[in-house]
């Protein structure tokens, strides 16, 4: 039983680390440019999808977002799958401006 409840302990304290990379958006952005950079789109779409989850207010992610699946739509062979990630790009993009219409980083990524 203590042996259960010893690793229960442990595993608990573990997972929860392993989930918090990044706290603020601004770490989110700092990390899918690197996976951008580094030629990981897929990844940094990934990475800009949990910021959004994880802070839905920020302009900065919805935009961010919006650009990493742009530039993925343009990257893809399947004609379907670009017109959905397009789809996605110009959603997430048009509510960053939703949320502040006078912000450059909304209106022109």
């Amino acid at each position: 039983m203590k042996a259960i409840s010893a690793f229960l302990i442990i595993a608990l304290s573990i997972i929860p680390a392993a989930r918090a990379e990044c706290n603020t958006v601004e770490e989110y952005i700092h990390k899918a440019a690197g996976q951008e950079k580094s030629g990981y789109l897929t990844e940094a779409v990934g990475t800009m999808e949990q910021a959004v989850q994880e802070h839905p207010g920020s302009l900065e992610a919805h935009s961010y977002l919006g650009l990493y699946l742009g530039q993925l739509a343009g990257k893809t062979d399947d004609m379907n799958e670009a017109l959905n990630l397009v789809n996605r790009s110009f959603e997430m993009l048009d509510r960053a401006v939703e949320m502040d219409d006078q912000n450059l980083l909304a209106r022109f990524h």
